[in-house]
């Protein structure tokens, strides 16, 4: 299956969150000269993973957005900033791919509201009249262990229930998109299915442009976005109880804390983390 048949068609990568999106924008940033070169299509150049630029563009209060609060951007004029240099950006991206197809991917996008999927449509159409959406979907309990695993990352404390926001809607995140450019534009991919394949995510998203995975540098068939031990999931939930990431009325990372130091916690082996039984 080729969805680039058409000419200079814009694919929309929008996710969903921890299904191998990393793999798909590492992939294609490395390889950018050959997909370029081979098959026409561009991939962006402004930013390997485009969920900051573009949620901090289309939001209604950007200073509020935890991206920009980290780079300090926490009032409206720098935030206000900071959108104006993400915007020329991710527009030079679009006036260079004018005479090619482009991808775009941003998990973020699947986080979009329809006033905002809209908004960032209108800013499309400037450059390309035909718009694709990829999307990739997984089973709701490896979906939530990866939003429970993605929460403690960023300095919040294991949940002691599940919240809305934990739980997979994929109705809620599909319907904005549907609004902005038709159901016929979505293609919904199946993550397990996709995970079976040589290069998991990656070998579907290349079967879907045409692309043959062997033209690009690949180190190895990249897992799911996050994934913890057990053992270094405790470690990191203790330390966001007892030295809270950030100071939320300060609007800035914790002085205790470094900027994205729960990362490091992914290389301590040990079992395969598990949700806790209060959680599920």
């Amino acid at each position: 299956m080729n969805i680039l048949q058409e000419q200079q068609v814009c694919i929309l990568h929008i996710g969903v969150h921890k299904t191998g999106s990393g793999s798909i924008q590492n992939t294609f940033h490395k390889s950018r000269q050959q997909l370029l070169e081979k098959y026409g299509i561009f991939f962006q150049e402004y930013d390997i993973n485009l969920t900051s630029a573009l949620r901090s563009i289309f939001q209604p209060n950007p200073e509020r957005y935890h991206a920009n609060i980290k780079v300090g951007a926490n009032t409206p004029e720098l935030a206000a900033r900071q959108n104006d240099i993400h915007l020329q950006g991710i527009k030079k991206d679009l006036e260079k791919s004018s005479k090619f197809h482009i991808v775009l991917s941003a998990e973020g996008l699947s986080s979009f509201t329809t006033d905002e999927a809209k908004s960032f449509m209108k800013l499309l159409r400037n450059y390309y009249s035909n718009i694709k959406v990829i999307v990739y979907l997984r089973h709701s309990v490896d979906w939530i262990s990866g939003r429970v695993q993605e929460r403690f990352r960023t300095g919040k404390p294991i949940p002691q229930t599940l919240g809305k926001n934990d739980l997979p809607n994929y109705k809620d995140k599909l319907a904005p998109w549907a609004n902005a450019v038709g159901n016929d534009k979505i293609h919904v991919r199946d993550f397990g299915d996709a995970q079976k394949l040589p290069l998991g995510v990656l070998s579907d998203f290349c079967g879907l442009l045409g692309v043959d995975e062997n033209d690009l540098i690949v180190k190895r068939k990249n897992r799911a976005d996050i994934d913890f031990s057990q053992e270094g999931a405790d470690l990191l939930n203790r330390l966001n109880i007892l030295h809270p990431y950030s100071e939320e009325r300060a609007k800035k990372i914790a002085t205790a804390r470094i900027l994205n130091d729960g990362d490091y916690f992914r290389s301590i082996r040990g079992r395969k983390f598990g949700l806790p039984l209060h959680v599920i």
